[in-house]
């Protein structure tokens, strides 16, 4: 894959026709996608490394990262593509499942907060905070919604014992992650959606 995506960035053809490498054994569809994404990773200046570099940068990781999460519908189909890049990102994607059957292994490699240092790689859940503006709005000041963003606002982040104490079950503080309102950075371990997460001691 990596191959693959350098190449791209190298030859970065407009009409997506494959240059003088072989696009590593890929179709034409999948060949086209990765030009397409070239081209986005060159608009957003993120780092690929050469074709021939024993090194793979953070770029290059957070992308196979999302790469392998949009194959799968099941973690995939509640997120939002709000930028081409996204949407380049989702057509290589589904192209390599479709047109190569290449998938990336389901395990992330690299964590959330490097992932999403750049814009351009923040993809925002379907049902989140975002689409239900209004309705958080104007939700009762004592709903577990409000706590629970009350707390991680509050503070840098929060253990689920403190969400307890405010009448939060873990069931519910589950669901809350799932629809984007707290994001869960280690086991009972909580903060705010998009916040830098914390060094954990190995």
């Amino acid at each position: 894959m990596i191959a693959m995506l350098r190449e791209s960035c190298v030859v970065g053809t407009a009409d997506g026709s494959p240059g003088d490498g072989d696009g590593g054994g890929a179709s034409h569809g999948t060949h086209r996608a990765f030009v397409r994404l070239a081209a986005e990773i060159r608009t957003h200046q993120l780092t690929v490394f050469g074709e021939r570099s024993i090194y793979v940068s953070d770029d290059e990781l957070a992308i196979l990262r999302w790469l392998s999460m949009l194959q799968r519908p099941s973690q995939s189909a509640h997120l939002r593509m709000a930028n081409p890049f996204q949407h380049a990102l989702k057509a290589c994607a589904e192209e390599l499942v479709r047109g190569d059957e290449r998938r990336l292994p389901a395990r992330s490699v690299l964590a959330d907060a490097c992932v999403e240092r750049e814009d351009c790689f923040r993809i925002t859940l379907l049902g989140g905070p975002a689409d239900a503006a209004p309705e958080t709005s104007s939700a009762p000041t004592d709903s577990p919604e409000a706590k629970v963003l009350a707390l991680v606002e509050a503070q840098k982040f929060a253990t689920a014992s403190q969400f307890r104490a405010l009448g939060i079950s873990t069931q519910k503080l589950s669901r809350l992650c799932r629809r984007g309102y707290v994001e869960r950075v280690a086991l009972g371990l909580y903060k705010k959606v998009g916040g830098s997460a914390p060094a954990l001691a190995g």
